[in-house]
């Protein structure tokens, strides 16, 4: 997970200074998604699986992914369109934490389904955890930047 959170850290630094770029992560099951599309990888407490949350408007989250690797196709942005909702549903239920990462410097907020902003802070660091043991059972929607993503608390 951690060599994932490297290369996905400096790919994502190399794509943000340049829009369109032809950069592409593709997930063990083979979905492509292109860099400027993808907004974090989440993971529910100790999951042995993370999502792929695109950002807004791109589609939903890419849920179930154990790896990923990262190609470039020169003057290629859109390469596949994966349908479904602006905001992905987790299919992981959440516990007590939920692993953010790839989004170092960004605010972050959790909201019940009515939109009552019910937790937020700040990511500092590449990667963070953050604690959502004291909310009640229910679906929560997790935003950090231009991306959000359902999850569901037990």
């Amino acid at each position: 997970m951690k060599k994932i959170l490297l290369l996905f850290v400096a790919m994502t630094s190399i794509v943000c200074s340049r829009a369109e770029s032809g950069w592409t992560m593709v997930t063990d099951s083979g979905v492509k998604v292109p860099m400027e599309q993808v907004g974090m990888l989440v993971s529910a407490d100790d999951a042995t699986t993370f999502s792929v949350v695109r950002t807004e408007g791109s589609g939903e989250a890419i849920n179930g992914v154990v790896s990923v690797s990262f190609t470039y196709e020169a003057g290629s942005s859109a390469i596949e369109n994966i349908g479904g909702a602006e905001v992905g549903m987790m299919h992981d239920a959440v516990n007590s934490s939920l692993l953010v990462m790839g989004c170092g410097g960004h605010a972050y907020a959790v909201y019940d389904m009515s939109g009552a902003l019910k937790l937020g802070g700040s990511i500092e660091s590449a990667s963070a955890r953050i604690d959502v043991s004291n909310l009640g059972s229910g679906v929560y929607v997790l935003r950090v930047g231009n991306s959000s993503l359902k999850f569901l608390k037990k």
